[in-house]
């Protein structure tokens, strides 16, 4: 499933069985958040500034997508989380995320209310 917004970036999520197998270290007191931003036409967005904020203490981390548009982001504490991906010509696209003990997954649900 895909986080879909109209004419604005767009998440697609890595399957877990790709991701190296030292990450599954951190199945006993952390989880993880991985995916590619894309834009509305399907296009990876290299380069694209990654946020994740923690809503109950506010932590913010932040990275860029690789150039085929990959983020990750790893020993995270299980939460909920605000998520932003921002590219200079694109809308930014801000969605709620939930990040669970273990391997990096990726949240599946649509992204509302964004227009072009």
């Amino acid at each position: 499933m895909r986080f879909m917004c109209r004419g604005t970036l767009v998440l697609v999520p890595l399957l877990v069985i790709f991701l190296p197998d030292n990450l599954g270290a951190q199945t006993t007191s952390s989880g993880g958040l991985t995916g590619t931003v894309i834009d509305a036409t399907n296009r990876v967005v290299p380069d694209a500034t990654v946020e994740l904020r923690n809503t109950a203490n506010g932590t913010l981390k932040e990275t860029k997508t690789d150039a085929d548009g990959n983020y990750l982001f790893a020993f995270l504490l299980p939460g909920n989380y605000v998520f932003k991906a921002t590219h200079p010509g694109l809308e930014t696209t801000s969605i709620g995320v939930e990040v669970l003990l273990g391997p990096p997954t990726t949240n599946q649900r649509q992204t509302p209310g964004c227009t072009t």
